[in-house]
């Protein structure tokens, strides 16, 4: 997964942006490749070369979280808040999403699941979510979901909450943001009383085509000044 996150403190509100996996690049140096490819072939400087090449976005640092301590991380937040339609229950139900055989006991609704469940969740692409999205769309907009949930649960949680679970988790990230850059973020964000998430995914809609590129199959070949304009819509 690859979101990128900006505060927008005039306009009260972050923003979420999925980079969908299968989009096809050609950075400088290595092979083409998808998108989800770069970081593994060039580390996050990688990363953030293309990012700036396509959308002319450097971001200003990373967060980097595995599957063992996003588990860890969820439960400690005590569980993120999850709407299952009964077609995504019975799919976690009986695959391997969610990894402890025991947790494989969701149900359609809203719930708050734990830390492997919500894991599985955030995976699944092969049945639509309660929007109807389907495939790395749906996926995409799932972990979206979850970080907008968590979010709206602690943000009137209180500034030195906020500090508290930016304290704890930092022990399970990895990242290059200083625990005082993240400190003076979260300073921000509640002093500019941020009140919501906004949600975005690259390709944008009918900006995209799906096609093989020699040996890099199944990609999504992005018209790339759409997705540009896109990205910054509304940002400036």
């Amino acid at each position: 997964a690859i979101l990128l996150a900006s505060i927008h403190v005039s306009q009260k509100k972050v923003v979420l942006t999925s980079i969908l996996r299968d989009t096809y690049v050609e950075p400088e140096g290595v092979a083409p490749c998808k998108i989800n490819a770069v970081y593994a072939k060039q580390g996050v400087q990688g990363l953030y070369r293309i990012l700036y090449e396509k959308l002319g976005v450097w971001p200003d640092g990373y967060l980097k979280v595995g599957f063992d301590s996003f588990e860890t991380i969820i439960d400690m937040l005590g569980g993120a808040e999850v709407t299952l339609t009964q077609e995504e229950a019975t799919y976690l139900n009986t695959h391997d999403y969610i990894s402890k055989k025991e947790f494989r006991n969701v149900t359609a609704g809203t719930h708050v699941l734990n830390g492997n469940q919500v894991l599985g969740y955030c995976r699944v692409r092969y049945v639509p979510n309660y929007k109807g999205t389907k495939h790395d769309f749906g996926r995409t907009e799932r972990q979206r979901m979850v970080i907008k949930n968590l979010f709206e649960r602690y943000k009137e949680a209180g500034l030195t909450k906020w500090i508290k679970i930016a304290k704890d988790a930092l022990g399970y990230i990895e990242t290059d943001i200083s625990e005082a850059t993240l400190e003076e973020l979260i300073y921000v964000a509640y002093d500019g009383k941020i009140i919501t998430v906004e949600q975005r995914q690259l390709p944008a809609k009918g900006t995209y085509e799906s096609a093989d590129k020699g040996k890099v199959t199944s990609t999504l070949v992005v018209d790339w000044e759409q997705n540009k304009a896109h990205f910054w819509e509304n940002l400036k």
